[in-house]
């Protein structure tokens, strides 16, 4: 019959298609597919087996057990910034324009890790990117147009927040926006974290372009260290960068021209790349602030998403090009993993590591020394067979991609391997 959702948009589509068919389109849009020929008992030992693999290789190297053994001695505070809409759209031709990219951000030298990072949502699905940093569970395996934020009960979901709770850890979970958004309300609750703060928690904080700037979430997260000298895991979702791009309210702005793009479109382009420069100075002052902490720190940063309006310029600069490449360029942002101290067995210079979100969770914990699920463990091994994987594709360990739904027989045995893992710690969860 035609009837959709877009779940952006959900009280658009009830009231112009009705509710009964409306509700009928999103219980259709439920289930998870199981994965063919899944079985749990099987799944359990393919996990077990993965686990296994990463304790006999990288879980007994040296950098590990140092790392281990730090990380239980100085239990760092550790501080996860989703920073809306923050990629650096110079791999959009930005040598062509006159654009290199975050500088400041760009030249931090002395991070654990850093790189490309593959996402599966553009312009908009902010809860999607951070369902799959939270969680670790590949939206790949969920599946297109869902919303887990807004479909599933989490309650027994895989989580960061969980697991640095059992840690012992205070969390906390912040978004300076509406409580209700993305149901973050009871989604945060859901996935462990000890608090949330929304907007009623920033009231007279500074704002900038779309709400609240980066800069008062930043002074939020050191009132909270300054609070509690015990160890913290903080998850701030940002705002300021949210569209639109044609608002023309911070003042003059540096000009970019791309050909082939109307003076419109050149303009949102301008005011979004001013709104990435002040998230970029105000990462700087950050980073520098946590630097003069006496008290060990690990900072994870990474956009969310690429804005809407990189499609335009991707079309104006790529023409006729491989549509799997071409959309590739335009879901990756970026992410770094940096530390105010001397993380034991890592020499900390900017290692070039790309990804996708569903690994960035094990990916930090493995780093820094802290405990891994079996099924991060799994995740990591996984990683060096498909080093990333999104809802656009799947890269393979030759760098080559292989776009979603492509013939099976091109991907290695770890693809099935780990949907049936991360149905056994998600999907078949669900109440």
């Amino acid at each position: 019959l035609g009837v959709s959702m877009e779940y952006w948009y959900a009280l658009d589509y009830y009231e112009r298609q009705g509710f009964l068919t409306t509700f009928v389109a999103v219980a259709q849009d439920l289930p998870i597919e199981r994965p063919e020929g899944y079985d749990e008992a099987q799944a359990r030992a393919t996990e077990a087996s993965y686990a296994a693999e990463y304790d006999a290789g990288d879980g007994a190297s040296v950098r590990r057990t140092v790392a281990e053994e730090q990380f239980e001695e100085v239990r760092p505070t550790v501080i996860c910034i989703m920073n809306e809409t923050f990629a650096d759209l110079s791999v959009l031709g930005g040598d062509v324009w006159g654009y290199e990219g975050p500088a400041r951000y760009n030249s931090l030298s002395d991070s654990l890790m850093t790189g490309d990072l593959a996402v599966s949502v553009l312009g908009g699905g902010t809860c999607n990117s951070e369902f799959e940093l939270l969680t670790g569970i590949p939206l790949a395996y969920v599946g297109d147009g869902k919303y887990p934020y807004s479909l599933y009960d989490l309650s027994e979901a895989p989580s960061l927040a969980k697991q640095f709770s059992e840690l012992g850890y205070a969390t906390t979970a912040m978004h300076p926006n509406y409580a209700t958004n993305w149901n973050r309300d009871r989604v945060y609750e859901a996935l462990g974290f000890d608090e949330f703060l929304c907007i009623d928690d920033f009231e007279g904080a500074e704002t900038f372009h779309s709400g609240v700037s980066d800069a008062a979430t930043y002074d939020k997260i050191l009132e909270l260290l300054e609070a509690d000298d015990g160890p913290q895991f903080i998850f701030d979702v940002t705002m300021q960068n949210h569209s639109a791009y044609d608002q023309e309210n911070i003042g003059k702005v540096t000009e970019y021209s791309v050909d082939g793009m109307s003076s419109y479109d050149n303009d949102r382009l301008s005011e979004y790349l001013a709104c990435i420069e002040e998230s970029d100075r105000a990462l700087a002052e950050l980073v520098d602030e946590l630097r003069d902490l006496e008290r060990p720190v690990v900072l994870l940063f990474f956009g969310d998403h690429q804005p809407a309006l990189s499609t335009i310029v991707n079309d104006a600069l790529y023409p006729g090009e491989d549509a799997l490449e071409h959309s590739l360029r335009i879901h990756e942002t970026t992410y770094v993993i940096w530390a105010n101290y001397d993380v034991a067995g890592n020499d900390q210079r900017a290692e070039k590591n790309d990804t996708s979100i569903c690994y960035l969770g094990a990916l930090l914990n493995e780093a820094v020394g802290a405990p891994l699920s079996d099924y991060q463990k799994a995740e990591l091994v996984v990683r060096e067979e498909l080093p990333a994987l999104s809802l656009v594709g799947t890269r393979l360990a030759d760098g080559s991609w292989l776009a979603a739904g492509s013939d099976a027989e091109g991907l290695p045995d770890s693809y099935a391997d780990l949907a049936d893992m991360a149905y056994l710690e998600f999907a078949s969860k669900l109440k």
